[in-house]
This record gives C-alpha cells, sequence and structure tokens, in this order.
C-alpha cells in the first residue's frame, strides 16, 4: 500500500511541476489549455457568461410572452365582464317589460270581463223583459179565453 503511495506521490509531484510551468504560460496566454487539457478559466468563464447570457433573454423572451398573454387574458376577461353587464342590463329591461305587460294583461282581463258582465247583464235584462212580455200575453191570452 505505501509502493501505490509513493507512485501516487511521484505523479502528483510530476503534474505539480508541469501545472506550474502551464500557469505560467497561461499567464501570458488567457485562452489556452490547462494542464488537465481542459479550457482555461477565462474562456470558462466566457461560456459561462454567454450560457447565462442566453438564459436571460430565453427568461426576458418568456416573460414578454406571459405580458402579452396576461393581456390577452385581461382584454378577454373586461370583454365577457361588459357582456355579463349587458346581459345583466338586458335581463333586468325585460323582467321590467314583462311585469308591465303582466300588468297590461291583467288590466284588458279586466276591461274585457267587465264589458263581459255589462253585456250579460243587459242580455240577461232584454231576456227577461221578452219573458215577461211573453208571460204577460200568455197570461193575458188565458184571461180572454176564460
Amino acid at each position: 500500500m505505501s509502493g501505490q503511495h509513493e507512485a501516487q506521490s511521484a505523479r502528483a509531484g510530476g503534474a505539480d511541476k508541469s501545472h506550474r510551468k502551464d500557469k505560467s504560460e497561461a499567464s501570458n496566454d488567457s485562452f489556452t489549455d490547462s494542464s488537465l487539457g481542459g479550457p482555461s478559466c477565462p474562456r470558462v468563464y466566457e461560456e459561462m457568461i454567454q450560457q447565462l447570457e442566453a438564459d436571460v433573454r430565453k427568461h426576458i423572451r418568456i416573460e414578454h410572452q406571459l405580458k402579452l398573454h396576461i393581456e390577452s387574458v385581461e382584454d378577454r376577461v373586461e370583454e365577457l365582464e361588459r357582456d355579463a353587464a349587458k346581459a345583466e342590463d338586458s335581463t333586468k329591461k325585460d323582467e321590467s317589460s314583462l311585469k308591465d305587460n303582466e300588468k297590461e294583461k291583467a288590466q284588458l282581463e279586466e276591461a274585457l270581463n267587465k264589458k263581459f258582465e255589462h253585456k250579460l247583464k243587459t242580455t240577461n235584462e232584454k231576456l227577461q223583459k221578452e219573458l215577461e212580455k211573453s208571460h204577460e200575453a200568455e197570461l193575458a191570452a188565458r184571461e180572454s179565453k176564460i
């Protein structure tokens, strides 16, 4: 186990030397590859910044779409509220008209009933008078026979 540890230390020491060498080279050229084979820190940061900027643009685009959608929904809500108010006004007018029509119907029925009762009464009186005349004529005819 100690042999393996020594080998790792030796490798690490060698890597450490090459890393120091790369650091000095990296300070000269900030966009060179690091000793581990990856991009140098400024390049990584640049890529991270580019990705973050893309994310920000995406969020701005989504925010704009959401604002448009919200505006559209608010317009639709206002339209539906106006329609509901119109329908309510129309219903109130219809109810008022219905009450007026019911009153007028009741008045017409009452007037018709009065007219019918008057006509019935006058007809009944005429018939009563004719019956009395007929009855008197019959009595007079019977009295004349006697």
